[in-house]
């Protein structure tokens, strides 16, 4: 990455047609970017900045917020804070300690003064005209999630892959994401009218969202610790209570693809798992049994929550009861009929190891 110029050319992945699109940018809304880090290597939280910078529109781009997770590499101490006194919009605030990707995502959005809310990976890198679409889908239509289209960014050349075929977000019964094909006339309609499409769940490392909506629909669980489940619940969430989740063809942003994103203090696989946990008793109604069946059978799986845990999940619940959401049932209908459920009396379900 440090042989990487911060700002330097990358190709552009929109579909053709995408390129002929104008937008009326004095009816768009403005932006604020939150990125929250921890040990980011310095050259790519830069790039990631950089390419918001000179890819965005001035009068779009209400500021960049960054939140540091209380990282303590040194190159991200005076040297970071040195460098972006020198770029416009761009605002640093530190966490006094460890608080995880979601409370410093919340941390960014309740500074945020810009009416929409971008939240980015620290290790992203935004395409040519990557704004306006968002922007664009969010003046239509204030009630839904968006993401970008992502490409995957090698991790180690650097190099941008071009999006041959598109996929949606999925999920598999334990709750891990997974990616799915979209059907020949959904990559069709993609390819040839740049239109965006739905999906079921979000891939998380680049949400973009009208701030009155998130806020009315309970904004990101701070209740999930870390890093994990957040994309999967907020996808569930929109869905089923009234709003829609949605990629947006002509947005791209490429980002580099890693195991663990986040460094976590603690048992990392306990501290998913809880998460995890969380949502499915939160959303999954009578079909939360699959994913106990597809878990349970690994011991380092068991996680059990804590009475602290349990009075802060019944407050999700109660919000999920005052949006008047939809229940699992129905989503699974009508947003994700492609999942097959496990026959009804499974004990087990998932994988078979020696």
């Amino acid at each position: 990455s440090d042989q990487q110029s911060l700002d330097r050319n990358v190709p552009d992945t929109r579909p053709p047609i995408c390129k002929t699109f104008t937008y009326d940018r004095s009816n768009l809304p403005k932006a604020s970017v939150i990125i929250p880090f921890y040990n980011e290597a310095l050259s790519m939280l830069l790039r990631t900045i950089h390419s918001v910078l000179n890819r965005s529109p001035d009068s779009l781009l209400n500021e960049i917020i960054l939140v540091d997770d209380c990282s303590p590499d040194e190159h991200l101490q005076q040297p970071l804070a040195t460098y972006v006194k020198l770029l416009p919009k761009v605002k640093l605030v530190r966490n006094d300690k460890r608080q995880g990707l979601i409370v410093s995502r919340m941390r960014g959005a309740r500074m945020a003064e810009g009416p929409v809310l971008i939240f980015l990976d620290a290790h992203s890198e935004a395409n040519e005209m990557w704004l306006e679409p968002l922007l664009d889908e969010i003046r239509k239509n204030k009630k839904q999630v968006l993401q970008p289209f992502t490409d995957a960014i090698d991790a180690m050349s650097l190099e941008i892959g071009e999006p041959g075929i598109y996929h949606k977000g999925s999920f598999s019964w334990d709750l891990r994401y997974t990616w799915i094909k979209a059907t020949e006339h959904e990559q069709k309609d993609a390819s040839d009218t740049g239109l965006p499409f739905f999906t079921p769940t979000l891939v998380g490392c680049a949400i973009a969202v009208d701030k009155n909506y998130f806020e009315e629909i309970g904004n990101f669980d701070e209740g999930l610790k870390v890093w994990g489940g957040e994309n999967i619940e907020l996808g569930f969430r929109a869905w089923m209570c009234g709003g829609k989740v949605t990629t947006v063809t002509c947005s791209h942003m490429g980002h580099v693809f890693k195991e663990f994103p986040y460094t976590f203090d603690g048992d990392k696989e306990e501290i998913v798992q809880k998460n995890l946990i969380r949502v499915t008793e939160t959303w999954m109604d009578g079909m939360r049994k699959y994913f106990y069946a597809s878990t349970r059978i690994f011991s380092y799986k068991r996680a059990e929550l804590n009475d602290e845990d349990l009075q802060s999940l019944n407050e999700r619940k109660l919000l999920r009861k005052n949006l008047g959401c939809k229940n699992f049932e129905w989503y699974m209908y009508n947003i994700m009929p492609q999942l097959e459920a496990p026959p009804m009396d499974s004990v087990f379900y998932g994988e078979v190891t020696n």
